[in-house]
């Protein structure tokens, strides 16, 4: 149990998150070398999932009209 007006952080966690709010380590990877992280080969990098969904169906080529499932679980974006 977190006791009230406590936070449950460290202060090398504050300042690595204010190091990269100012810029410091950003830019280490670029999509290139994490695609070629990846253990299969064949991967993209996306911004987000549903960006990449929306690669993925775009890919697909479906009809207009074609109706594609997908599971309800609302998530805050």
């Amino acid at each position: 149990m977190i006791p009230r007006k406590r936070l449950d952080i460290s202060w090398s966690d504050l300042l690595i998150g204010v190091g990269y709010c100012l810029g410091w380590g950003a830019g280490q990877f670029t999509e290139p070398q994490v695609e070629q992280l990846a253990v299969p080969r064949s991967s993209l990098v996306c911004l987000s999932v549903r960006s990449g969904f929306a690669a993925l169906l775009h890919t697909f080529s479906f009809e207009p009209g074609t109706e594609i499932l997908v599971s309800a679980i609302p998530f805050a974006a």
